[in-house]
C-alpha cells in the first residue's frame, strides 16, 4: 500500500505518523478496504468541519510557541541558523504535521 510505503520511508528520515491522530477525508466515496498504517486503521471523515477546527487548533499553537520563543528571536546570542532549526522545529513542524508535543 502505497500509505504504508510512505510510513516506511518516513522512519527512514526519522519521521513517525501516528495512525491514532491522523484521519482520511473521504468526500463523495466509501473506502472499499481501510487505509492502515503499521497495523493501525485510519479513521475516516466526510466532514470538513473537523479540518477546519484542527486547522485552527494548529495555527493558535503554532503562534503560541512562536511568542514564547520572542526572547530568542530578539537575542544576538544565537545565531540566524541556530534561529531558522528552532522556528523549523518548535513552530513550523507542528503546524505543518499536526504534532502535538
Amino acid at each position: 500500500m502505497k500509505t504504508q510505503d510512505l510510513a516506511n520511508n518516513a522512519k527512514l528520515t526519522g519521521q513517525y505518523i501516528n495512525g491514532t491522530k491522523n484521519k482520511a477525508m473521504c468526500i463523495n466515496t466509501e473506502l472499499d478496504t481501510p487505509i492502515t498504517i503499521d497495523g493501525t486503521q485510519i479513521d475516516t471523515t466526510s466532514t470538513v468541519i473537523d479540518t477546519q477546527k484542527s486547522i485552527k487548533n494548529r495555527l493558535a499553537k503554532a503562534k503560541s510557541d512562536f511568542a514564547r520563543l520572542r526572547q530568542v528571536w530578539k537575542s544576538t546570542i544565537y545565531s540566524n541558523e541556530t534561529k531558522l532549526e528552532l522556528f523549523n522545529s518548535v513552530v513550523k513542524a507542528p503546524l505543518m504535521n499536526g504534532s502535538e508535543c
